[in-house]
């Protein structure tokens, strides 16, 4: 089988993300009390993300939004 390096790129940053998903799960929390969510988005999913934060970002005059939405952007 052959695996271009595009693919395997993909493949491997989002099994760094679940591994980074899980070590947000299991690590110590305040208290013990576990509040933490995590999710995981690429394609549309991320472009709808970008695009809500900059539109928070300019209701809000909120300026770290707009960075964000700009590094959220070219990841």
């Amino acid at each position: 089988m052959i695996y271009k390096s595009n693919e395997t790129v993909k493949n491997a940053a989002m099994r760094v993300a679940e591994l980074m998903t899980a070590a947000a799960r299991t690590a110590p929390k305040a208290c013990g009390i576990d509040v933490i969510e995590t999710i995981l988005l690429d394609g549309e999913d991320k472009d709808k993300l970008t695009a809500v934060m900059w539109e928070i970002g300019e209701a809000t005059n909120k300026s770290f939004f707009i960075r964000d939405a700009g590094n959220h952007r070219l990841s």
